[in-house]
């Protein structure tokens, strides 16, 4: 059987101890260990957390073994029976806590003794207590039934901001703001179950907030009264951080299934689409879907509007699309053109407050939207236009969204690339961008601008040289002025006339510097016409499907300030098969050029160096030499027609 630790060591003689002791024990329930020798006492002090009593040491000097005492164990209580009083000074010197004169062990004696003892081991406790709540890493608070606070430790003040006055004039609930409530829910809680924990955001005196975990416990008397409630709080701000982290990332984490579940959906109807407006309507009506999403809608660049047009569009909001202002080249903020113009997504997390939405701002929140996001159609560099998406709650694009837009408006692209791609199969649609000339010292600007003239562009060629030559065709002006046009040209043209009929000429016009044609060509375009219109002269610039229409338009703008982009329109131009080459060809000749040309061919006479002469040729034909030139003259220009002036 284990034995209690004792509550008194007395040291001192043995008659005299032995009967301190058993007064002690008998009377006062102090179990007491008496030692009457210094060694083994001296043994017992480190580990001692009782009372240590010093009657007298036998043998030894009563003053030393005390200040020995107390160095070995500082927090021990230590009772001095002094004989003379300066001998109490030397032990309280030496590291007494309490000294008794040392009177006959009577029953009054040892009465005084025990009391002497409690209130030792009663001030050692509560300096153990002291210890232990200052010790504690979180704070600690006790307060009566009154709300008044009757304890706290340091923590209290080093947390709050508030001294130890005016946390004595506080209440419990006065360090809360917005819980307040639920703070006084939790007191309650602990008077009707003894105990309650709660999580609560702790205001500081200077305005921080600071959550805290509060564990709470009822204090009773000896009769189950209740008369206070003590408790600990508990800093959690680490763990609410790493908290709401994991919060946001299964937010996150739910938010991308979401979304990709969304993708899904929009690359299932793609699929399905066939042509590049199909692809439009379906993304914006699967988005919708989505009822996180409000509306959306697709529109393609319009470089001579400088406007963004709407193609496609699904969801509540439609009458956005014409309430939304249109943006110049120098407005400030973001619109879906930006998108565009800078290939980026361009995102509104509040269009309430973002600045970003300055301009559409009244429209949109007429709608109801509160975010918004533009992501550019972009494949193999080629723009297709821009997806809009709106949402009516803030904050409901980010970066994750965002990322994920953009790399479904490359699938959108590609979807449309491949769309037109096919569509090209079948029918040659292509980009028409209409120029009008403004340079007032250009020979067709001065021609236009001449009563009735009117011309078109025949066709042009590339010489070794590197010279352009158009071949331009000029009515309703006759020679004479025609001629003098002609001479006041700029030096970097020249201007002459190839031919003259009654109702029009043909003028030749070579440029030496950089072209238009060639600009043009290297994006895979033509120039189809140059015609004059009401005293101006317009330029035709026909590009194939897929071209970077405002790429285009920004090179010719910036190295021919004299062209500005007036219209700009999408056309199908007929492809003509051979079948209808040929058939062009039967009309146009007769049987008997028909049979000059075919026998020419057969018999060598368009071989290099030539099979037959044209002596030869007419002898096999039976004809005379000019009539053999003028039928073979006359049917390759036929032939050349349908060529260059039909197809």
């Amino acid at each position: 059987m284990a034995q209690t630790a004792p509550a008194v060591l007395l040291v001192g003689r043995s008659e005299r101890a032995s009967v301190l002791a058993e007064g002690l024990t008998d009377h006062h329930d102090l179990s007491v260990r008496v030692v009457t020798d210094e060694a083994p006492a001296r043994s017992a002090l480190t580990t001692f957390r009782g009372v240590l009593v010093v009657d007298s040491v036998p043998g030894g000097d009563d003053h030393a073994f005390v200040e020995r005492a107390r160095a070995s164990n500082p927090a021990l209580p230590i009772l001095y029976r002094y004989e003379a009083e300066r001998d109490a000074a030397d032990a309280l010197a030496a590291g007494a806590t309490q000294c008794l004169p040392a009177s006959e062990p009577t029953r009054d004696s040892i009465e005084h003794l025990a009391r002497a003892v409690g209130h030792q081991r009663s001030m050692r406790d509560t300096l153990e207590l002291e210890a232990a709540i200052e010790s504690l890493p979180d704070i600690f608070f006790l307060f009566d039934m009154d709300g008044t606070f009757r304890r706290w430790n340091a923590n209290v003040t080093a947390v709050t901001g508030y001294t130890d006055e005016e946390v004595r004039h506080m209440g419990p609930t006065d360090f809360f703001g917005e819980d307040v409530a639920l703070v006084r829910r939790t007191i309650q809680q602990i008077v009707d179950d003894e105990q309650a924990k709660v999580e609560a955001d702790l205001v500081t005196k200077h305005g921080r907030t600071i959550p805290i975990e509060f564990t709470g416990a009822l204090l009773t008397d000896d009769d189950g009264n209740p008369w206070g409630v003590c408790g600990i709080g508990r800093d959690v701000s680490v763990r609410r951080r790493r908290e709401d982290a994991r919060k946001e990332q299964a937010r996150r984490l739910r938010r991308l299934n979401h979304i990709n579940r969304v993708i899904r959906d929009v690359n299932a109807g793609l699929v399905q689409a066939t042509t590049r407006l199909e692809i439009a309507q379906t993304v914006c009506e699967r988005l919708i879907e989505d009822d996180r999403y409000q509306f959306a809608w697709i529109g393609e660049y319009h470089v001579a509007a400088d406007r963004v047009e709407p193609t496609a569009w699904a969801g509540e909001g439609q009458s956005y699309l014409e309430a939304r202002p249109t943006a110049g080249k120098f407005d400030g903020g973001v619109t879906a053109k930006t998108a565009i113009l800078e290939r980026e997504s361009q995102v509104a997390m509040d269009i309430t407050a973002d600045s970003v939405a300055s301009l559409w701002r009244e429209a949109a929140l007429d709608q109801g939207f509160r975010s918004a996001l533009a992501t550019p159609l972009v494949y193999n560099d080629q723009i297709y236009g821009v997806l809009a998406l709106y949402a009516d709650e803030p904050n409901a694009f980010d970066r994750v969204e965002k990322s994920v837009f953009a790399e479904l408006g490359q699938t959108v692209a590609a979807a449309m690339n491949a769309a037109e791609a096919r569509t090209a199969l079948m029918t040659d649609t292509v980009t028409e961008l209409e120029f009008v000339l403004t340079d007032q010292e250009d020979f067709l600007v001065r021609a236009a601008q001449h009563i009735e003239a009117q011309f078109s562009l025949d066709g042009f060629v590339r010489r070794d040289d590197g010279t352009l030559v158009e071949f331009i065709t000029v009515h309703g002006i006759d020679a004479e002025t025609l001629a003098d046009l002609a001479s006041r040209s700029p030096d970097e043209f020249a201007v002459s006339v190839v031919s003259e009929s009654e109702s029009s000429h043909v003028v030749q016009l070579e440029y030496d510097g950089e072209s238009v044609v060639d600009l043009v060509g290297d994006y895979g375009g033509t120039v189809k016409q140059v015609i004059s219109a009401d005293g101006e002269v317009r330029v035709i610039v026909e590009l194939p499907t897929g071209t970077d229409v405002a790429a285009v338009v920004a090179a010719i703008e910036s190295n021919f300030a004299e062209l500005s982009l007036v219209a700009q329109r999408k056309t199908q131009r007929e492809r003509r098969s051979s079948v209808d080459f040929l058939a062009g060809v039967e009309t146009k000749l007769t049987d008997r050029q028909h049979d000059v040309l075919q026998m020419a061919y057969l018999a060598g006479f368009f071989d290099w160096p030539r099979a037959k002469s044209g002596s030869e040729m007419a002898s096999l034909l039976g004809i005379s030499h000019p009539t053999f030139s003028q039928h073979l003259r006359i049917a390759e220009r036929k032939v050349f027609e349908v060529l260059f002036d039909e197809l």
